[in-house]
């Protein structure tokens, strides 16, 4: 269907309202009792066009037309409306008076959102059969158009700022790239040549800077109206626009507009000689005289014109001819004022173009996109011997020195750019060309260089991702039989990366002795050394011989196929042991001795079965030539947990808050053959033996290690624990005892222990 425009304004008067009511009354009355008998829809006849007409629901009396309101037949569906017959010819009528798409288009909007009034506008047009409209009514409706139309206009607007010293600087900074010294510059040139008699409130000088083109874009709508009269001729162009169907109302109408123009009598006849024969004619007359009025101004005379008409005379407000100037031969031409500012404005503004053109260079040159940033970057990422390798192929510090002695020229050239003449700036200008050319080479140069550090920069990637790939299955294969030999999946997992991560320098040989801290001395230190001796030294003073009882523990080992083993090491009335600090009790007691200790590759060896006493601190040192690994967890952090049984640890350690904990407070330190570790009281010292793995530090080979300890029965060092901390050593170490009471091994070592507690807890 078709989009119609504005509404009729008009609105009928008072007896026209009573009759069309009326009318409707009975026409509605009839059309009931056609439904009530149930005959088919009857088109209206000669309806046919872009509205959807027959078809339409016949329903029960309750339906109404949307126009009147009324009931009746109602064969006719309108936008999806239902209509009577004679209220669809009303509807044509009104549509029939709008010109314009513009005028469609507001009309159709104003149904949409006013249809009360637009159907008051429309229901004076109903008419009975084929009677004719009311001229009065007809009249009304064109007597007023109200033209709701939408519009969209759009300008280029031109602006200049104008800004005084201090913004112009800042707007030339950010804007332009200027520095802050050729900013000012160009304020001071622009204020010379403009002679500028702006100024701001503060009476500060200002000079204008063009800004940027502006397009302004209005939206809206906008509503005239227009008044035509009864007899104004018709739009021919509106009768194209009606539907080729409706051949019968166009000569309805045709007959009623000959009809009016018999009524209106000789004097209508007068005003239509005076308007013309005709709009057809008038056009024609006027496109006569607009030809011929422009012809005479043209020609610069008068003519007449075609029909006894003269030609309009040319304006008198019309510019001169400019009168040519006469000069002597061998005069020089003269030159206004208002030229020289102007070559003078064209000087400077050379001068801004080529200091812009030296920043812009400067910027290429220097910029992190730049050739030589690219390389500075790739330069750095390179080592010592592949900065050699380079250099065999190219010097790239002697590329980046002549690199940048060329952007300092660019420099050199715009400091001096502010005082030059015009000749000096002609040669300025060449000169940076040839800066410029010789900067491209430079730049090609460049980039070989830059392709060759970053294949070398690959190459090292490459060789990182190969060490990494390979660390990573090291770390795989090693958790792998870690799980093997008892350990849980996420811890085994994290005691792997704490091998490849562990840093021994941190706690090896420290300048100063703290006892409440993981220490490690090797053998060549002056307090390593000194160390070593006297555990030396305690060892053959014990009973016993050292190396038979490792033999024996490999061979019960071996034939039992165990983890590990312990054996005591009974000491002797002549050892000394001055060398444990904190005063410790029982020295000379057989509950105080030193263990042996040996533990197979990959098992799970923890527990006081594992390491003799553990939470009580002491002296730790290799056996023999093979290392192994101590993994150190702190008890309180696990303790302050939540973990109340130090037993539980395994199944604590693969849980999120054990193995979070183990990350955050475990390490690993190698004790290699030499090696004297002390470890402080609250800390857990789990052995772990990987000989067959690449691991950093550790220097082994064989099947089982072997590592021998001596506690510290201090009570000053004890006592620096807390009571929580305390409380679950004691617990751990005296259930095992209490269920090894019955082995002779284990008596002594329990009766030392429990002297030692109560003293501690004194």
């Amino acid at each position: 269907s078709s989009h119609f425009g504005p509404s009729i304004s008009g609105v009928p008067s008072g007896l026209a309202l009573r009759g069309w009511r009326s009318l409707l009354g009975s026409m509605a009355s009839q059309g009931e009792d056609e439904d009530l008998a149930g005959e088919g829809d009857q088109p209206t006849p000669g309806l046919r066009g872009p509205a959807h007409r027959s078809g339409g629901p016949r329903g029960a009396a309750s339906l109404v037309c949307w126009l009147c309101g009324l009931s009746g037949a109602l064969p006719t569906t309108w936008m999806g409306h239902m209509l009577h017959s004679y209220c669809w010819n009303a509807v044509r009528c009104h549509n029939r008076l709008l010109k314009s798409d513009a005028e469609k288009e507001a009309d159709r909007e104003h149904r949409v959102q006013h249809e009360e009034e637009w159907k008051s506008e429309v229901l004076p047009l109903v008419t009975e059969g084929d009677a004719s409209r009311v001229a009065d009514d007809l009249a009304l409706a064109r007597r007023e158009i109200v033209q709701r139309s939408q519009f969209q206009e759009q300008a280029e607007i031109d602006d200049d700022l104008l800004m005084p010293k201090t913004r112009f600087i800042n707007h030339m900074k950010f804007w332009e790239n200027y520095d802050t010294d050729s900013a000012s510059e160009s304020f001071e040139r622009r204020l010379e040549v403009s002679d500028s008699d702006h100024e701001d409130a503060r009476g500060r000088k200002q000079v204008r800077v063009a800004d940027n083109t502006r397009l302004r874009t209005a939206r809206g709508k906008r509503t005239t109206t227009s008044r035509r009269s009864h007899d104004e001729p018709r739009d021919r162009g509106r009768d194209r626009d009606r539907p080729r169907g409706a051949r019968q109302d166009r000569e309805r109408e045709r007959g009623r507009e000959s009809r009016g123009r018999e009524r209106d009598g000789p004097r209508a006849a007068g005003r239509k000689r005076e308007r013309g024969s005709g709009g057809r004619d008038d056009e024609l007359s006027r496109d006569r005289e607009r030809s011929l009025s422009r012809a005479t101004r043209a020609s610069g005379r008068s003519s007449v014109a075609g029909g006894g008409r003269r030609a309009r005379e040319p304006a008198a407000t019309s510019t001169p001819a400019r009168k040519a100037v006469k000069r002597e031969p061998g005069e020089a031409p003269t030159k206004p004022l208002a030229c020289a500012k102007a070559t003078a404005a064209e000087f400077l503004k050379a001068k801004d173009d080529l200091t812009k053109k030296i920043d812009e260079q400067i910027k290429t040159a220097t910029d992190k996109k730049s050739i030589d940033c690219r390389l500075k970057q790739s330069l750095e990422k390179l080592t010592d011997e592949q900065k050699v390798e380079l250099k065999k192929q190219a010097d790239a510090s002697e590329w980046r020195a002549a690199w940048a002695s060329k952007v300092q020229e660019l420099r050199e050239i715009k400091s001096n750019l502010t005082s030059a003449s015009r000749s000096q700036c002609e040669e300025f200008d060449k000169k940076i060309g040839i800066i410029v050319d010789e900067l491209s080479v430079k730049a090609a140069a460049g980039e070989e260089i830059l392709e060759a550090s970053n294949f070398m920069v690959s190459r090292t990637k490459e060789d990182a991702r190969k060490t990494s790939m390979a660390l990573r299955y090291q770390r795989t294969k090693m958790a792998a039989k870690l799980v093997i030999g008892g350990y849980g999946n996420r811890f085994a997992k994290l005691v792997s990366e704490k091998v490849q991560d562990m840093e021994p320098a941190d706690f090896t040989n420290p300048e100063t002795i703290d006892y409440d801290k993981v220490m490690r001395w090797t053998s060549d230190g002056e307090h390593g050394k000194k160390l070593q001796e006297n555990i030396q030294d305690y060892q053959l003073k014990s009973i016993g011989n050292l190396e038979q009882k490792a033999t024996n523990l490999l061979n019960t080992v071996q034939s039992n196929n165990w983890g590990g083993a312990m054996a005591k090491l009974d000491q002797g009335a002549d050892v000394d042991a001055s060398f444990l600090p904190g005063e410790p009790l029982y020295v000379h007691e057989l509950g105080a001795c030193a263990w042996l200790s040996v533990l197979t590759k990959h098992s799970w060896r923890f527990g006081p079965g594992a390491f003799p006493l553990p939470g009580v601190g002491g002296f730790v040192t290799s056996h023999g030539d093979e290392g192994t690994l101590m993994l150190m967890l702190p008890i309180a952090p696990f303790v302050d947990c939540g973990l109340v049984a130090l037993a539980d640890a395994h199944m604590f350690l693969e849980t999120d808050s054990g193995v979070e904990l183990a990350s955050k407070h475990c390490f690993v330190l190698p004790l290699n053959a030499g090696d004297t570790m002390w470890v402080p009281f609250g800390v857990l010292c789990l052995p772990v033996h990987a000989p067959d793995e690449a691991n950093r530090g550790i220097k082994t080979i064989k099947n089982e290690a072997f590592f021998w300890h001596l506690p510290s029965f201090s009570v000053s060092l004890q006592k620096k624990m807390t009571d929580k901390t305390v409380t679950a050593i004691e617990t751990f170490n005296e259930a095992y005892l209490t269920r090894m009471q019955g082995v002779p091994v284990w008596q002594a070592r329990a009766a030392a222990y429990r002297q030692f507690s109560t003293a501690a807890r004194a």
